[in-house]
């Protein structure tokens, strides 16, 4: 097995929590058995897993979260292996015990509904089980975790919490079918053409730091919120939105999901360049292929607002206000009185509701799809689409990364995505479409922390080797943690 020797440090803590004897008593609790006792592993393995793969920099400490409430842990097909008397009463509070992990922050709720889980982190107890040479390169030594419930049905509700309502999300139970079965075993074939490859980003310890900090929102920051990526997430699952899968079905849970636009020019594949394509105005091409009709050229451009003495703004920032615009009108069920989160009256210099109508007469031949709630069904059919295109490279087994409505690819790959993607779309819509490549933003694009990125990375088309003949800068190189993670991915292959 490629992770005996992670499998081996799970095995030797779970011993330990079974002969150990807590504070206050003489003896050690009843031994677990059977499923208890692979539930005790599963925890253990969950806990190390969260806490140690995203230990990617010396720079900073890793913290990992769990949930503390006892109402997390209810069985369902979502939870067939975490109970909260084993993984929290047992496993976490036994692993702080041990020595193994440290509680670093408590979780709180806010006022307005926010909330933020219990933090707690792998100690140096935990982390000297591990080889000494590892550092940087932890994640590649973590695997997947298993029992992963790949398909999944989720649903968006509104509750009030100290007098304030928020937005909620439960997972819902629903029937197994041939048609279930069928994704889940497609799914499966995908997952496991990605791992057999590693993927990561070509950034130094410094720099994924500060690309992290880009995860957040500033009012994230300013509260203190911390996040990290975790590269040992590279199994997809699907989210439906109802439970006739209807509505929905995007591909989650890739690590490359979370990076910040402007560093996935850095995404590699066994220390491999990259290129991201993607379809152009997915959602309104497909409408106006199911209507029969022939769509602009671009669905984002030439939206004119009639208000008294507009100005054209910056031409970018005016198409990112229009496509903002344009897709949540698609999403919403009725109109929306109140513009979305992300709209900013400087980019368009019009109101929302000038914006809106500006829109609506833009695409008049299709105006009656929006405010009607349509986001969710184009989602089920973007999904289908994406389906088809990962499945075709995996019988060839070449892993492809799914971002939504746009593909990654190992560089050299460009023609045949290309080609399969607009297969895809006219096997499934009906209709052709256009697919462009998406290149990194101008260095004037971007913000200062990407730029500062962007100035000292030297990209090389072919393998991104290092420009230098001096033997130390060579030795220095593979250090960096991107280098390290592949080579102990690429060993603990060989070795298994």
């Amino acid at each position: 097995m490629r992770y005996s020797a992670f499998y081996q440090i799970v095995d030797g803590i779970v011993d330990e929590l079974q002969v150990m004897v807590w504070p206050g008593e003489t003896t050690p609790r009843r031994r677990l058995k059977n499923e208890q006792l692979e539930k005790l592993k599963y925890s253990v393995e969950k806990l190390i897993r969260d806490s140690v793969s995203i230990r990617h920099s010396t720079h900073r400490k890793a913290l990992a979260s769990i949930h503390l409430g006892k109402d997390h842990y209810k069985a369902s097909i979502y939870n067939e292996m975490l109970t909260y008397r084993i993984h929290v009463e047992r496993c976490f509070n036994g692993m702080i015990e041990l020595g193994y992990l440290k509680k670093e922050k408590r979780g709180v709720y806010y006022p307005k509904g926010k909330r933020y889980l219990t933090r707690y982190s792998a100690t140096k107890k935990l982390l000297d089980r591990f080889p000494k040479s590892l550092g940087t390169a932890m994640p590649a030594f973590v695997p997947q975790a298993q029992n992963i419930n790949l398909i999944r049905v989720q649903q968006n509700f509104k509750t009030e919490v100290n007098g304030v309502r928020v937005e909620r999300k439960k997972l819902l139970e629903y029937e197994e079918t041939s048609h279930t079965k069928l994704m889940r075993a497609n799914l499966q074939k995908i997952n496991d053409t990605i791992n057999q490859f590693w993927f990561d980003l070509r950034l130094d310890d410094g720099d994924f730091t500060a690309m992290q900090v880009q995860m957040l929102s500033k009012k994230q920051r300013k509260q203190g919120v911390d996040r990290q990526l975790n590269l040992s997430k590279r199994n997809l699952h699907r989210v439906f939105n109802d439970v006739k899968m209807t509505l929905g079905g995007r591909f989650y849970g890739g690590w490359w999901q979370e990076v910040p636009k402007g560093y996935r020019q850095y995404i590699v594949m066994n220390g491999k360049p990259m290129v991201e394509y993607d379809y152009a105005n997915l959602h309104p091409r497909i409408l106006y292929a199911e209507a029969g009709l022939i769509p602009p050229d671009d669905c984002y451009s030439d939206v004119y607002p009639k208000c008294p003495g507009w100005v054209m703004p910056d031409p970018d920032n005016m198409r990112k206000a229009v496509k903002i615009a344009l897709n949540a009108m698609l999403n919403a069920p009725a109109e929306l009185k109140r513009p979305p989160s992300a709209f900013r009256r400087k980019d368009c210099n019009c109101s929302w509701a000038e914006l809106s109508a500006a829109i609506l007469e833009r695409h008049h031949l299709i105006a009656d799809k929006f405010y009607t709630g349509q986001g969710l069904r184009l989602q089920r059919i973007d999904s289908d689409i994406a389906e088809y295109v990962m499945l075709h490279f995996a019988k060839y087994n070449m892993p492809i990364l799914p971002l939504h409505d746009s593909f990654i690819i190992r560089s050299g790959y460009e023609e045949s995505l290309e080609k399969i993607m607009q297969e895809a779309f006219h096997q499934i819509v009906g209709s052709s479409i256009e697919i462009k490549e998406k290149k990194p933003s101008h260095p004037d694009k971007m913000s200062e922390a990407e730029r500062a990125v962007w100035s000292k990375v030297q990209l090389q088309k072919d393998d991104m080797t290092p420009v230098t003949d001096d033997i130390y800068e060579l030795l220095a190189y593979m250090e960096t943690g991107h280098e390290k993670r592949l080579s102990i991915f690429l060993d603990l292959g060989s070795n298994g």
